[in-house]
Formats: C-alpha cells, structure tokens, sequence
C-alpha cells in the first residue's frame, strides 16, 4: 500500500461474526429465535447488534429489520412491529444476541444477515454473518370427538385422537394425553415422543408399567388412548396434545407447532370406602446439604367428604403428626430444626402429604415411614381412630460432602509474539450436580519459579486483581470473566516478555453448611505453558538501491529492509536521513512513524513534492522514491529503524533502535544538451512573466524568433495573454434566520490547467468598515476558518464545495441576524515553477452578494375581550391570560399579572382632577419558568397554573373588596437564535378583566361581635349597674315605710321581700339581651 503525504494509510484489526446455522424451517405464526455472537474484537465488552434480511424478490436489496443502538434503524414495514414487541432482540451477552420474531409470517422468509459495527482500531475480519430461513404453512391438526363419560370405579376408558401433518419437509409427530381438573395444572397420562418412545408422569408411571395405560396407534393418524381399572383421581377432562418437530442444521430437535383438541370429560364414580397408602420419594442417596422430599400419597374415594390422620417416623422415632386439621404437631428436635425453616411438614392436597428436609445432615441417613388413620367424626364432635395404614419403609443414605470436580485449563496459543493477547479458559466439571459455588485464583509461574497472582474471583463473583498485576488490570490489560457457572476466561492484552511462564488455574468448591456458613469442599487446579519470544530478538536494518548513480530528471528508489518479518500491528517507525554532498551532518528526511503517519523533515521542503514513500502491507519494509533527480538530491542516505511497544496506560517504550548501511547516490549530468537540467527564475509584478536560461546556446537561438527575446545574455519567454477572471455579478438575498445561506464564487478563466487556486470568502459587515474573512480554501485543497470564526460563531455552520470545475460555493447553515453583510470571495492562483516553488501568478475579487438575516416576524396576539367577573367576598377568582397565536411554535413565553388601579392627581386649583393607571405587579413567570416575587397585597394568595401552551391562569384566592379594580396580563414572546441565547422577539398586553367583589355588609350583631369594648359596654356592664340602681330605691322605699305609723303594706300585708329582675341574655351575640322587669317586683 502506498501513502503519498498528507493522505493517512489504512491498518487492520480481526473480528469474527457467527450467526446460527441455516437454513431454517419454521411455520407461520410461530416463535422463532436466531443467535448470533461476535469475537476477537475490540473495544467495549457490550458489542451491538443489526439485523437485516434479503427477501427471495429481491435476493440484492437489504432490507433493514431491528438495531440494539439505532432505534430508527427499521425499514417502514418493519417499524410497527418492532414497536409493538413482536421483533425485539435480546442481549444474552455483551457479544451474543438473540433475534425473537414472535409471530412468524410468510414474508419473513429469507437471508438473514447479522452486522455488528465496527468498535476496532482497525479493520480485518468478518463483519457480519447470514443464514436462511424459510417459512411454511402451519397444516397440524389435532382432532378428538368432545364428550362427556360418565364411568364408574375399575371401569376402562378409551380415548381416541387424529393427527395429521401435511408438510413436505421431514418432519416427526409426538402426541401426549393430559388429565386437567378445574383449578390444577395439566397431568401428562402418556406420551410418544418424536423418536417413538412412550413416557407417563410419576402419576401414571406405574400404571403405564402394569400395562393399565396404553397408547396405540390405528392406521396412519389415529392415537387411542387405553386406561383399565380406572380410579376416582382418573376424573377430569381427558385432551391430546400433537407437536411437529424438525432438525435444523445443528442435528437438535425444533417444535415448529404445537395443537390441542378439544376434550372429553370423564366422570369416576367410586365403589367403597378402602383406602391405601404409599410413600414416594425421588432418590435413595443423598449427600450432606441435599434436600430431600418424602410424598405420603392417600388413595381414596371421597377424600374430602373423609378424615385422615397423618403421622411422620424416622427409625420408628415420631417426627411430626398432622389431624383432620392439617396443623402439624413436631417434637422437640424436629420442631427446632422446623422454627430454622430446615424442615417442613405440610399438607400439599386432600390425598398428599409431604415431609420436607431442605437441608440433610449425615445423620438424617435412616429409614422413613408415615402412617394414615382415617378417623369417624362423632355426634359430639370428638373424632375416633378407625383403621390405620401405612407403606413400607424408605431408607436414604446420606453421604458427608465430596469434592467431584475436575479442572482443564486451555490457551490460544503455546508460543507467542511479545505484544499479542494471550486468552486462557478455565473449565470446571463435576461429576454430579452442581453442589455449590467456586473460587477461581488465576497465577503464574515464571522461570524462576515465582509464583504470583494475577486475578482472582471469590464465590460472590467479586473480580480483584494481584497486586503487580493492579494497574494493568485497571487500564483493562488483564481481564477476567465468568462466562458460565463452570467456566472461566483469562485474557491478557499486548503481553509482555515477563508474562512467560506456566499460568495455572486454582479452583476452590464451596458449599453452605446446614448453619448457613460456607465450607469448603475440595481444591484442584491445572496449568498449561506459554512461551514468549521478545520483538527485539533478531531485530536489523537493512538499506538497498539498484540505482546507485543517475542523470538529471531520472527517478531512483532506496529500500529499507527490516528483519524479522513482523506482523503489521507490530509498532515500527523508519526515519530516511539524507547527507548532501559536500557536508558532514545527516538531517531526517522522511519518517513512516509508528501509527502510519508520515512525517517530514524541516529541511525536507525541495523532496515532498518530488518524493513517494512507500510501506509494504505484508511487512514493514519502507521504500523511498525519488522523481525528477538534481543535484539537490545527490548524497548519502541511511535508514533508521525504531521498534516500539504499546504500554497499558497509552504511553509508549522504545525497545530498540537499528542504523541501517549508508547508501550514496550520485546524480550525474547527462551526455547530450538536449537534457540539459532546466533553472527557471521569474521577474515578479512585470510584463516579462519567466525568464528561462538554458545551458546550450543553440537551443536559444534556434527559439528566440517564436518565444521571446534575447536581453543582456538570457533569453525571455512572453506567456500567452490569459489572465484569472472572475464573474463580477451582482446578488441580493434574504433569508429568514435559521435558513441556509448559499454564495457562489465562479472562475470564467485562469492563465494554466496546470494551476491550483485558493479562494478566500470575506463579509463587510453593516456599520463595521473593516473586511472579515469568512473561509479559506488553500490550493492544498484545506479548509480554514476566519479570524472571527468564534465572534461570529460559524464554526461548524460553514460547508465550502466545489460541484463542478471553477465554481466554489459557501454555504452558511443556520444562519443568524449577525450573518447579515456583504460577501465576496478573493481567488489566487498560483503555479509551480521548474525549481518546485509555488509562486502566486494573479488574483481576482468576484462581484458582491448583499446577505439580509431577519427574524420572523411578531404575530403574538393576546386575547383583547374578557369579560368582567363578579365574585363574592372570600371566595377565589381567576385571571385567564389566552394567547390566540405565536410567531414560532418554538417560542415560550413569559406572563406577568398587574392590578390596574386610578390614581386621582392634578394641580392646585384646578377643579377637576386628572385621573391616571397605576399599575401594580401581583406575579410574573419568566420564560425559563421562574417566578418573581409576589405582591404584597396578594401575597400566599395566589395560585398559578398552566392549563396549556397558550393558556395560563392565575387564581386569587380569599377575595377581598378591596381587590374589586380593573386587571391585565402581559406577554412576552421569547425565542431562541442559532447560538441557543433566548431574545425577545415581542410582547402584548391582554385587555382589563374587570372584578366586582361583593361586600356581604355589616350587621349590627357583627359589629358588636367584631368590637370587644364594645360587646362588654352592651352585654356586661349595664347589668351590674341596674342591679345596684334597683337595690338603692327597694332600701329608700323600705326605710320611708318603717317611719310611717302603720308600716303596712298597700293592702295590709307587708312588703318583706323583692322579687330579682328576669334577665334573658343570649350568649351567641345574635341579638341583644332583653332586661324584663315581671309585674309585682316593684310596686
């Protein structure tokens, strides 16, 4: 791969995409899954997911179906479906994923293809994967005649069911018999599975076993169905199950259907009252921790209208009992064990029993045993025993723990280059069950025989790194993982030459003892070597040519050969040093730096444009060529070689440094004048645009009379008249802001085909005299920006094009009112002189475009006509401000309500008084939705609300007379420029909401109520004073009769006693009291 300066060169990374095996058969209307896994990949652990498919119509066309990182990534008739859920994808792992189609459909069918975006540095590998998968019809049919049968104990029961499949693929057919009751979950009576075997549940096992369940298949579709001597938990509803399988590529077994029939009911009558009883349980052996399940099973007729009592032993020692009332009873060692919830006694259904020990010691080894007494309830309610039964004991073993595993350790690789990623897997494998958890301690054994640890996982699957391994771990260089309950995975990322030696896995099994603690049960461990040959072993430089010596104008190549071959992510850097002929010092020409990038030296300046480097893709190997040789070039060359390594925190090390052999080219001139070099000056700003001296005489004067002039001994060349040229026209635009800006720049004509322009936008903004240069394209093609790209903020906004030969255009995004100016654009051209300088030969201004960015204009209409409102006291009111329309449905708003209340003011002497709106602030709300202060007289009595966008509401509660007045809102309309800063673009004022408060007015009771002098001036005193004014007259009246001579009453009887006045007083303030003097108190 060649690299010419500036352009960057292309390195490669390795991946791999797997996808399920097809093709697929799948029915319509079924559920289908596809997996797909992604390794040997960088970058994040979590990878991401795109699935697309090739339909048979159009097999080129990919049809984008669901994405795990772009949600927009489904094509249109896929969309609804990914919406709704019935096209998901499912993360098993960060590198695999599951495709879930939930309702399969005839247009499903197709190639399927799994991408997964590139997270490399570099590219090399697989990207994506595909498989087919073909849809058929769904033609399983299930058939059974419904009925309901009623039968009577012992009696026989046959069952008949049809199943047929018309599919042409190689299919297999199983067909299951369930017994469902109201309530309870399916009972599998039996079944024929795909590869013709016959199975039942534990139900039906041994009743299968006896013959008295069968399964017989009549002619090519029909199953019956046989069950003898049938039971009273025979009774329910009897339907058949049909399933479709077919083998998919990977040799496994697919449902692609599944149908049921419809179901007959089965009605057991029973015939006695005999009962039996047995005892299940799954296993005889056990080991220390195990749980175990003893199924005391009770068959009877009419259970539930029955009482049975249940009793548990163990080595004929009483463990629990359980009455008629299914509370269980536990003695003392197993009631300890019970209150622990180590073991349960239970009553799972009318007919089973269960004694449950979640966690078995070894002293739980023994025999089991229950025991059913079917008690008669009395008229008094006691219960008497009847008869007892019980079935044959049930010994179990129980084992002390034991450590069954075996370790396997394997490796990507046994022999490595330093720098390359070593992965190690862990595999765990037990002879039984798994009986509890691991710990997992990753170490190496160097040569010296030191041991260290690099990573280690504890049982709570906590990851920690050693210690010397901590701060590459932290940078991601070692990493660890648990990638399934039995196995684990080492990597170790860029190693290093100390990362040589036996890596062993130590795994440590753990169980939970009955007391909850963890105990260990066993350790073993395996190891697998890796050895590591260091990048500086045999590392050397080499420099070549085949052209040692050369004429003028020739090309020569140098090579630089580095030894061992090294694979292409191997970190080489090769510098080309250069001696000119006739000094003593080396100066760095060219360098072909470790990531690829080239990298000129400051005295390099006459070689760029003349020079090609050159790094082999296979090897490292660079090649230096050399076009259009001088004498400039003459000198001796050396090729420096570095070798670098990568470190886990992104710094880099030098490993070794090689100098290369010198190399000395000569550039010697050549024999015949006719290749004469050729120098070239230029005269600048004169008619006489180049001047070209040549070494032999005669070409001159064969020439002068078609190609110049001969002055003071050189020869001068007039160019053809052709000058750079512009289009001078004119242009006006406006635009609104936040519109697109385009400005055009036309080249009609320039002096060579062979020149390279540069083009330069300016604006001259309005009242700002000085030009401002937009953009510059430099003849290199590179885009630059303005001095005052941050002032005018453009950056980011400018696009500079070029569609079509001589015409450059400038397209501003986004533009803002600041935009607004007068653009031109400034055109340099510029040729390359024989020497290989650049020199500028003209420039040329185009015409002027005046740009005009307005805002949009104000359409905010606030509504004008409120009616006026009257509330009575202390109730609430509102305040509606309605906003008709926006001038932007990006805009906000902010609101502010004012109380509008006349002020009388006026001159001295004047009669009438001049009447002006004072306006008081109750609240506002800024556009950012932040409130002002309250006003004073309103304030904890408001409530503001935002019913809509263009509806706010502002309620004042409690109202009092003295806010009846006129009020207002007013509305600011803000919005947001291309900087995202808000302006105000506008603002109106709605018309007065006139409010009347009623005044419920004053009583006399609340006035007297409201004025505690006064309720005590009116209620209280006057009665103390009465009563003083009534006691002074009775004492003068009594004392004026006691001098006269008769003492004696009116009519003879004396006046002895005074009857007190009645007072009616009311305590409610209502109504005032009421003094009543009753006749006879006072004559």
């Amino acid at each position: 791969q060649v690299c010419y300066f500036p352009s960057p060169c292309v390195v490669s990374a390795q991946r791999q995409v797997t996808v399920q095996e097809g093709p697929l058969y799948r029915t319509e209307g079924s559920h289908i899954t596809i997996w797909c896994n992604v390794s040997g990949f960088q970058g994040p652990s979590e990878q991401n997911f795109q699935w697309s498919i090739y339909l048979p119509s159009a097999p080129e066309r990919e049809v984008q179906i669901v994405s795990t990182i772009d949600p927009s990534f489904p094509y249109a008739i896929y969309t609804q479906r990914v919406r709704t859920g019935k096209i998901y994808v499912e993360r098993i792992q960060g590198n695999s994923a599951l495709l879930h189609i939930t309702e399969l459909q005839a247009r499903d069918a197709g190639e399927y293809e799994c991408h997964t975006p590139n997270t490399d540095e570099r590219y090399f590998g697989s990207y994506s994967a595909k498989m087919n998968l073909i849809v058929i019809p769904d033609s399983l049919q299930a058939t059974a005649t419904p009925q309901t049968l009623q039968k009577v104990e012992q009696d026989s029961l046959e069952l008949t069911c049809d199943v047929a499949t018309e599919t042409s693929q190689h299919s297999h057919l199983s067909v299951t018999w369930y017994r469902q009751r109201a309530g309870e979950k399916p009972v599998e009576v039996i079944s024929l599975s795909r590869d013709f075997v016959l199975h039942s549940s534990s139900e039906y096992a041994q009743r299968q076993t006896l013959g008295e369940v069968r399964l017989d298949k009549l002619g090519e579709t029909t199953f019956r169905l046989t069950v003898y001597h049938l039971q009273t938990s025979d009774q329910g509803e009897f339907y058949c199950e049909a399933a479709e399988w077919i083998q998919d590529p990977d040799k496994s077994w697919y449902p692609m259907t599944l149908k049921r029939s419809e179901g007959t009911v089965v009605n057991v009558q029973p015939t006695d009252k005999e009962f039996s009883v047995r005892l299940e349980t799954d296993r005889r052996l056990y080991t220390v921790g195990d749980p175990v399940e003893f199924r005391c099973i009770l068959e009877a007729q009419n259970i539930p209208d029955r009482y049975f009592a249940v009793s548990w032993a163990f080595n004929s020692s009483l463990i629990a009992s359980l009455g008629p009332n299914a509370v269980p009873v536990l003695n003392s060692e197993f009631a300890q064990r019970e209150s622990r919830g180590q073991l349960k006694v239970s009553k799972e259904s009318d007919s089973v029993f269960v004694l449950k020990i979640y966690h078995l010691r070894q002293e739980d080894s023994g025999k089991y045993n229950c025991r059913v007494t079917e008690r008669e309830k009395t008229v008094t309610g006691e219960f008497i025993d009847k008869e007892s039964k019980r079935p044959k004991n049930i010994p179990i073993i129980v084992l002390p723990l034991k450590s069954s595993i075996s370790v396997e350790v394997t490796s990507n690789a046994s022999t490595i280059l330093e720098g390359e990623n070593l992965h190690f897997s862990c595999s765990v494998r037990t002879a039984d069950r798994a009986q509890g958890r691991f710990s997992v301690i990753w170490q190496l054994l160097d040569r010296r025989n030191r041991r260290s640890n690099i990573m280690w996982l504890d049982r709570d699957g906590t990851v920690q790194p050693g210690s010397s391994y901590w701060e590459r771990s932290s940078f991601g260089g070692i990493q660890m993982e648990q990638v399934q309950p039995n196995s684990f995975t080492l990597g170790i990322f860029n190693s290093r030459k100390e990362d040589e030696g036996q890596y062993e896995c130590h795994v440590t099994e753990w169980v939970r003892a009955v007391d909850g603690e963890w105990q260990i049960v066993g350790e073993r461990r395996a190891s697998t070597p890796v050895s590591i040959t260091a990048l500086e072993t045999g590392f050397a430089v080499t420099a070549i040519s085949r052209t040692p010596g050369v004429t003028y104008s020739e090309s020569f190549d140098l090579q630089c050969i580095i030894k061992p071959h090294y694979p292409s992510w191997v970190p080489v850097s090769v510098t080309w040093r250069f001696q000119p002929v006739g000094t003593i010092e080396f100066h760095n020409l060219v360098t072909f730096t470790r990531d690829g990038g080239v990298q000129w030296g400051e005295r390099s300046a006459s070689f760029r444009t003349r020079t090609a480097i050159e790094k082999a893709e296979s090897s490292n190997n660079v090649r230096l060529s050399i076009s259009r040789a001088s004498d400039t070039e003459a000198g001796k060359y050396q090729c420096v070689a570095e070798l670098w390594r990568k470190n886990h925190n992104s710094t880099w090390t030098r490993l070794a440094e090689r100098t290369s052999n010198l190399l000395e080219i000569r550039v010697l001139q050549p024999g015949n004048k006719s290749h004469l070099p050729l120098l070239q000056s230029f005269l600048p700003k004169s008619a006489l645009n180049s001047t070209v001296c040549l070494g032999g005489r005669s070409v001159l004067e064969q020439e002068r009379s078609r190609a110049g002039i001969v002055r003071d001994g050189i020869f001068h060349r007039w160019l053809d008249d052709v000058r750079l040229k512009l289009s001078q026209a004119q242009g006006n635009i406006t635009v609104l802001e936040t519109q697109r800006v385009e400005l055009e720049c036309v080249v009609l004509n320039r002096t060579s085909g062979a020149s390279r322009l540069s083009v330069e936008w300016h604006v001259w903004k309005p009242n700002h005299p000085e030009r401002e240069t937009v953009a510059r394209l430099s003849r290199e093609a590179t885009f630059h920006y303005g001095e005052q790209v941050a002032k005018n903020h453009w950056k980011g906004r400018l696009h500079l094009e070029s569609p079509s030969l001589g015409v450059y255009r400038l397209i501003i995004q986004n533009t803002a009112v600041q935009d607004s100016g007068t653009y031109n654009c400034l055109v340099e051209e510029w040729l390359l002189s024989p020497s290989d300088v650049w020199y500028k030969r003209a420039e040329d201004s185009s015409g002027q475009t005046i740009v005009t960015v307005l805002r949009p204009d104000a359409t905010l209409q606030v509504d004008t006509v409120v009616p006026n409102v009257t509330v009575p006291e202390k109730s609430p009111f509102q305040l509606d401000c309605n906003i008709l329309s926006r001038s932007s449905q990006d805009s906000r708003f902010a609101v502010a309500w004012y109380a509008l209340r006349t002020k009388a003011g006026g001159k001295k002497g004047n009669a009438l008084e001049d009447e002006e709106i004072e306006r008081k602030a109750m609240l506002s709300v800024g556009p950012d939705a932040i409130f002002g202060p309250e006003g004073n007289h309103w304030e904890g009595r408001l409530r503001f609300q935002r019913l809509s966008p263009v509806l706010y509401r502002l309620t004042v509660l409690q109202a009092d007379p003295s806010d009846t007045g006129n009020y207002s809102c007013r509305v600011e309309e803000w919005l947001s420029n291309p900087q995202k800063e808000w302006y105000r673009l506008t603002e109106e004022e709605s018309g007065p909401i006139g409010i009347q408060v009623l005044d419920t007015g004053s009583t006399l009771q609340s006035i007297i109520c409201a004025n505690d002098a006064l309720f005590y001036f009116v209620f209280f005193y006057p009665f103390p004073i009465f009563g003083i004014l009534i006691i002074t007259i009775l004492l003068v009246r009594f004392k004026s009769r006691n001098s006269s001579k008769n003492s004696e009453g009116k009519n003879g009887v004396p006046l002895l006693w005074i009857k007190e006045p009645h007072l009616n007083y009311s305590p409610t303030c209502l109504e005032p009291p009421v003094l009543s003097i009753h006749p006879g108190t006072i004559d």
